[in-house]
């Protein structure tokens, strides 16, 4: 499946190659899809896939970026050229120092999460649960944080409201939500691991573009094996995920459409597709932000640009994406 120049490959054991400057993709029933090269812009893979030396070699001429998720909701890592907006040292640079300026830090990181938890309050108040205004009251109470410590724990009594809305608004369904959960243990967990994989891999490749390092951010820790600036970015657009989550479940998938393995609950092969198609709908969504048009897709790209533009000038204060009303 292709859209917008991004190609899913979700058949399992596929085969990947290159033959007349086209992609081709041979299913292990023998069938196959061809794409010529030019039109692919970015793979995301979320199953096991071969690639040939060729294919591989053509990707990176190409400028390709090539993600890899797991099926059970793991970004495991991308393919990506070399030349990919790695030459930014002095922006670099300017990451490396912010992680000594612990009084910046907790200024972006404050405006970052307030910005999420009044996405995540919009939400409920469009789910018309009852969770919403106690969502809020950590909005209000995160500015007043004096430490990173201190502001995950709002951050952290916000989502615990949150997702009880989201339980709340799933009541009586099919499904049922006993809290966030991974590795995943049901399916609405599952789902939701599974879309912030996608989110992440859309992230990520933002903050490469933007030859920013991945590991230096300025609200998750920045010490450990986590990518803590594609993490701090998500932030806001994780209510995103949320939402479609709670969609499908509601009106587009049934509990034979999971399965557990090795103790994680899964989309069953085949049912992949769905979410996919309707994730990058979501993407090309048209939404306004700041007076302009764009599309979600174009909002996680512009709000790294965002980043990006405050490290080069720290005059330019970063704008977090929020939900309009």
């Amino acid at each position: 499946m292709t859209l917008v120049n991004h190609l899913y490959i979700d058949h399992p054991g596929s085969r990947v190659g290159i033959r007349n400057n086209r992609l081709v993709i041979q299913k292990t029933d023998g069938q196959e899809q061809v794409y010529p090269i030019q039109q692919v812009q970015r793979i995301t893979v979320t199953t096991t896939a071969h690639f040939s030396g060729a294919a591989i070699s053509e990707l990176f001429r190409q400028g390709i970026a090539t993600a890899f998720c797991s099926q059970s909701g793991y970004l495991r890592g991308h393919l990506q050229p070399a030349s990919s907006g790695h030459g930014q040292v002095h922006r670099r640079a300017a990451q490396y120092q912010l992680l000594k300026a612990p009084d910046s830090r907790l200024w972006l990181a404050k405006t970052l999460v307030v910005a999420k938890i009044r996405n995540q309050q919009r939400v409920l108040d469009d789910w018309c649960v009852p969770d919403a205004d106690s969502v809020a009251t950590f909005a209000d109470q995160a500015p007043h944080a004096d430490n990173l410590d201190s502001l995950r724990g709002y951050e952290g009594q916000a989502a615990k409201h949150y997702f009880s809305g989201l339980a709340a608004k799933l009541q009586g369904g099919l499904f049922s939500f006993p809290g966030r959960q991974r590795p995943a243990p049901d399916p609405v967990n599952a789902l939701l691991s599974f879309g912030y994989a996608l989110l992440q891999s859309e992230a990520a490749t933002t903050v490469d573009q933007y030859g920013l390092d991945r590991y230096a951010g300025f609200f998750h820790a920045s010490d450990g094996d986590q990518p803590a600036l594609v993490l701090d970015l998500m932030e806001p657009f994780r209510p995103v995920v949320d939402r479609l989550a709670v969609r499908l479940l509601s009106a587009h998938f049934q509990a034979e459409d999971f399965a557990v393995r090795d103790g994680q609950c899964r989309l069953q092969d085949g049912c992949r597709g769905r979410y996919i198609k309707a994730w990058e709908q979501l993407l090309q969504q048209p939404k306004q932000w700041r007076g302009k048009q764009s599309s979600y897709r174009q909002l996680i790209a512009r709000q790294t640009a965002q980043w990006a533009r405050y490290l080069d000038d720290s005059e330019a204060a970063p704008h977090w994406w929020r939900l309009s009303g």
